[in-house]
């Protein structure tokens, strides 16, 4: 029996599967029940990435670039070479210096160095993005405080008792259908801004500017299923990383739960402005979605909110500007929103949406 995992690339979610080699494809059976989840053509596979001994095969299909199956048994090349011989031919030959001139040698080893250095520098962010994603998940909640203790310094937390309990029981409807275990902490920063956020561990920031701009419970609900789609993703984590760099990587090495944290709150107001790719944000969108219909809540409210912030702009740039901005356009985003969206029931009812808008009223 070949056993493997299995990532569709369209969310964040892993499947143990069991793999069987059916005529010219492949047969990706599900653990326990043996239900077939997929079939991917054997000519259709190309590893990808290099594999070196110790290292397991991951493989991918020209028909889903973004899906992996990642699968520890190397034998299983040779079963699939049956079928298909080209496959992961020529990606395991090495060179080695030799038969040439002393200059030339230096010349490459030079250049290799070099290489290395530059590299090593490059590289820098996404380490520190690997090991915020790699923290556990008790210096990732402590950091994700922290964040959220420095960002709320100065401007505080709302927290009317009536609103905050209506606030959690949409946290705890969302979450329920989230798809993750993630203990949500979700509060009301005392800011006028429109705004939103999400840190490490389940910290998400709502800000009484959005309570007060939006229209109706069900966008409130949406902006927070998108909040908590990020969350699942480790955006906010892996953000974390990036900021910190080597600093984290070194931290995490040594062990240093303390130093962590230190570091995260230090860097709260830069993740604070720090943009996702338009990659991300369009993912948390989908994600977001899901959660909403998943929960059974009315999930029209994000294309509604997205229409009306576009609405409120004085200038929403030149056509096709989305192209080359790292985030989307919002008539990328309402576009995909309305694919996916489903009518469904209130987010809350209007008791519960007065207490919520009303948690900072005092600033009004």
């Amino acid at each position: 029996m070949i056993l493997g995992l299995w990532y569709d690339g369209e969310s964040a979610a892993r499947t143990e599967v069991e793999v069987r080699v059916v005529g010219r494809q492949l047969a990706l059976l599900e653990i326990g029940t043996g239900y077939t989840l997929h079939h991917l053509p054997i000519e259709q596979l190309r590893l990808a990435e290099d594999v070196y001994p110790g290292q397991p095969l991951r493989l991918c299909s020209l028909m889903q670039p973004d899906a992996r199956l990642v699968v520890a048994d190397h034998s299983f090349l040779v079963a699939l070479r049956k079928v298909y011989p080209a496959l992961g031919r020529g990606r395991f030959s090495r060179s080695y210096l030799g038969g040439m001139s002393l200059r030339r040698r230096f010349v490459l080893v030079g250049g290799f160095v070099l290489a290395c250095l530059v590299g090593l520098i490059a590289s820098v962010p996404y380490l520190g993005e690997e090991a915020a994603a790699a923290m556990p998940a008790e210096w990732e909640r402590t950091a994700g405080e922290k964040i959220v203790a420095y960002i709320t310094r100065d401007m505080g937390v709302c927290d009317d008792p009536q609103g905050t309990e209506a606030l959690d029981r949409l946290v705890t409807r969302l979450a329920v259908r989230s798809g993750h275990d993630n203990d949500f902490v979700v509060q009301v920063m005392d800011a006028a801004m429109v705004n939103a956020f999400a840190a490490p561990g389940g910290q998400i920031m709502l800000t009484r500017g959005l309570l007060h701009d939006a229209s109706s419970a069900e966008e409130v609900a949406a902006v927070l299923a998108h909040e908590m789609a990020h969350s699942v993703l480790q955006h906010p984590t892996r953000a974390m990383g990036r900021a910190l760099g080597y600093r984290l990587v070194f931290a995490t090495l040594l062990g240093d739960a303390s130093s962590v944290a230190g570091m995260a709150g230090q860097a709260g107001e830069t993740l604070l402005n720090r943009s996702y790719s338009r990659e991300a944000e369009l993912e948390a969108d989908r994600i977001a979605l899901q959660i909403l219909n998943n929960a059974g809540i009315d999930s029209q409210g994000l294309a509604a909110f997205f229409e009306r912030r576009q609405k409120s702009r004085l200038f929403s740039g030149p056509r096709g500007s989305d192209i080359l901005s790292t985030h989307p356009s919002f008539p990328a985003r309402i576009t995909q929103a309305r694919a996916y969206e489903q009518e469904g029931l209130p987010a809350m009812h209007d008791g519960d949406w007065m207490a919520l808008q009303a948690m900072c009223h005092e600033k009004y």
